[in-house]
């Protein structure tokens, strides 16, 4: 079994009179990209649907709108307590399931 150590340091701004005791470091933004969906669910939506089943969808890159690639690409705010997912099971309609890939961009 491989084991891969990260270290992460999470920033974020704070104003004037808050406490820093009381700011919560546990959500990060991540460019996900996702793998082997097929072609006809290479969208906007359905990135938005997957990036939600994982955290909180964020945007999606505009520049792989046209492009017709294997992959979609998002970001999505993820707490980083919890540990990242490589795959999901994904079942669209009376089709058999499929496994989605996962690939994480910082």
């Amino acid at each position: 079994m491989k084991i891969l150590t990260v270290i992460l340091v999470l920033v974020e701004k704070m104003k004037k009179d808050e406490n820093p005791d009381m700011v919560n470091l546990s959500k990060c933004p991540f460019w996900v990209r996702i793998y082997d969906l097929p072609i006809s669910r290479i969208t906007k939506a359905m990135a938005e649907c997957i990036a939600n089943t994982m955290g909180k969808y964020m945007e999606w890159d505009e520049s792989e709108a046209n492009r017709l690639g294997r992959s979609i690409r998002g970001c999505v705010k993820l707490d980083v307590t919890k540990s990242l997912h490589a795959s999901l099971n994904m079942k669209f309609a009376k089709k058999d399931p499929i496994r989605v890939q996962f690939k994480y961009e910082r």
